[in-house]
């Protein structure tokens, strides 16, 4: 019980069943470090609406997870690769999968590094005791005792009882009105956006987005093509204080979601690869006189230089 992850490892790499990845998006790619660990992975596997004929995960095919069933390959283990609670998961898979058992794996396992254990807690229990004695609301406690109780035992029910999806416009703080002029920094793949458009009906009066990421910029325009948008300008740019040329820390393509600039950002060794790219301010860029409503920032650690350069 103490080291769940590790024995949840020794488990995929002795069974009998074949192991398959289920996600092929940017988290599945960091569970192929499974494979360093002696997990022998068979296959990976996607929802049929996010397959993609010819697409590639490291050197495995994706194909749709109905696919397994089709080709009878008996009884499988499922190791999630996305952000998912296993309950929803078990509520997503086809009925007639032959399933073995579903794995949910903690990251800190995955890279076989350290993971909080039991016996961590007993050892510094006077500080886990400390940290929970500050937190003054009873949501803030539950959340503090949910996440420990998810990392030992596994259960990512714990996480589901403190989540929220609507992490941008929570309805009992912002509201929206028909006249918006909406600040996306750190678009990614216009996934905001869309929220945006669909919460406000369509109607706002102009969205601004910062992206600095090429590849991320080509998926924003496509899933924004899907949508009947108007009034959207893209600049291709990361948010900061000035107008400046940065070293970028972008990673592998599948983990475009995860770069950010090297003077801010935590850098792993060998899984990176460094490029230059602009960066400017929203005072330099936008139109002062225009009375912007709303600025998101999702933008990896330089959000305090951005809130610097957007002082007006």
């Amino acid at each position: 019980a103490y080291n769940y992850g590790k024995t949840l490892i020794e488990e995929l790499k002795n069974s009998k069943y074949p192991n398959y990845l289920y996600g092929a998006g940017f988290l599945a790619f960091s569970y192929l470090a499974l494979e360093k660990q002696d997990v022998k992975i068979a296959g990976v596997v996607v929802d049929k609406k996010y397959y993609k004929p010819e697409e590639k995960l490291g050197s495995h095919e994706v194909k749709p997870i109905e696919q397994l069933t089709v080709d009878n390959v008996g009884k499988v283990n499922l190791i999630v690769a996305f952000d998912e609670s296993i309950d929803r998961v078990r509520e997503k898979i086809p009925k007639s999968l032959p399933l073995n058992k579903i794995y949910h794996l903690d990251y800190d396992t995955v890279y076989n590094r350290d993971n909080l254990t039991y016996q961590y807690i007993c050892d510094h229990l006077t500080d886990f005791n400390n940290v929970y004695a500050m937190c003054t609301d009873r949501i803030s406690k539950m959340c503090f005792c949910n996440f420990i109780n998810a990392k030992l035992t596994g259960n990512t029910e714990y996480l589901t009882k403190i989540c929220t999806r609507d992490i941008y416009f929570p309805k009992e703080i912002i509201k929206l009105g028909e006249n918006e002029i909406f600040v996306d920094c750190g678009a990614y793949n216009g996934n905001t956006i869309v929220q945006f458009i669909k919460e406000t009906n369509g109607k706002y009066q102009k969205i601004y987005a910062f992206e600095p990421d090429e590849s991320n910029i080509r998926m924003m325009k496509n899933t924004l093509d899907e949508y009947d948008t108007v009034n959207i300008e893209v600049y291709p740019y990361g948010g900061w204080d000035g107008e400046e040329t940065l070293r970028f820390r972008q990673p592998d393509d599948e983990l475009a979601m995860n770069s950010s600039f090297v003077d801010t950002g935590y850098t792993p060794e060998n899984e990176v690869d460094f490029t230059s790219l602009k960066v400017t301010s929203l005072d330099l860029t936008l139109n002062i006189k225009e009375n912007v409503s709303y600025i998101k920032m999702d933008i990896e650690g330089s959000e305090l230089k951005a809130l610097e350069g957007a002082k007006h």
